[in-house]
């Protein structure tokens, strides 16, 4: 007989908060069966499966409109001009700055990620 002892412990840290031992056993030749093991489950094929209900929420197969609408309005804020720009023909209420920019980038992002989620 021989085994594994592992011990576990903070990282960075000599001190031991626990050990296992596992002790293993090499066998020559094939196993004898002399308990009788539980049969495998089967798992049925993946086009068979029941969804979770969790990801069955709502992969209809369909975007939120709120969702396209909130990308629309992203793309269209990140075509406006910047802040400092004043060769623009808009008028300045219709500027973003640096930051709103970046701001209207993630949030375009994370939109981006639920749609291409579907």
């Amino acid at each position: 007989s021989s085994g594994i002892n592992a011990e576990y412990g903070d990282h960075g840290s000599s001190t031991i908060r626990g050990h296992k031992q596992v002790i293993s056993q090499v066998l020559s030749g094939r196993p004898q069966m002399s308990v009788p093991e539980a049969p495998m489950q089967q798992l049925p094929p993946p086009d068979k499966r029941v969804p979770d209900q969790a990801a069955d929420s709502g992969s209809s197969g369909r975007v939120d409109p709120l969702v396209l609408l909130v990308a629309a309005v992203c793309g269209v804020a990140l075509l406006l001009p910047t802040w400092q720009v004043d060769s623009s023909t808009l008028p300045p209420y219709l500027h973003l700055t640096i930051h709103q920019k970046l701001v209207v980038a993630y949030v375009l992002g994370l939109v981006t990620m639920v749609i291409l989620h579907f």
